[in-house]
């Protein structure tokens, strides 16, 4: 079974990526990571309170929510064609979080679109995508 990670922001692009890994089901059985990478947390940006930590683990968890919403409809079209997948909701640098989450599941491919959607419009080619391409250690497919 060949682990996939598939690094998904909810753009058209990242649909065709999510497609193109369910063509791909019939030859290599993907076992699919499904990653979406939240931007960082920017602690500078809370007012430090007394319940300060409290703050900071409802926008934590915040962030896993819209990271979970995200992912929703790659999800739903992987369920749909037999294939099952493990979110992750990483709070990162996209570039960075997609590399060491692969290398950390032990994936043996990256599969991304070229154009990002929203927070993560980095995922463009020549941005957060060449990144991916440099860093990484494994295989990268890039889907136009």
């Amino acid at each position: 079974m060949t682990d996939i990670l598939l690094a998904f922001d909810g753009s058209e692009s990242a649909l065709r990526a999510v497609r193109h890994v369910v063509a791909l089901a019939d030859l290599v059985k993907p076992r699919v990571h499904l990653l979406h990478a939240r931007d960082p947390l920017h602690l500078k940006d809370i007012v430090l309170v007394k319940d300060s930590l409290k703050v900071i683990e409802q926008i934590e968890r915040a962030h896993l929510d819209a990271g979970m919403e995200a992912l929703a409809p790659a999800k739903a079209i992987l369920n749909e064609a037999g294939l099952e997948s493990e979110p992750h909701v990483v709070i990162g640098d996209a570039a960075q979080t997609i590399v060491d989450t692969a290398a950390g599941q032990r994936c043996q491919l990256i599969v991304m679109g070229t154009r990002g959607l929203g927070m993560l419009q980095s995922l463009m080619v020549g941005s957060v995508a060449s990144k991916v391409v440099h860093l990484a250690e494994i295989p990268v497919m890039l889907v136009k």
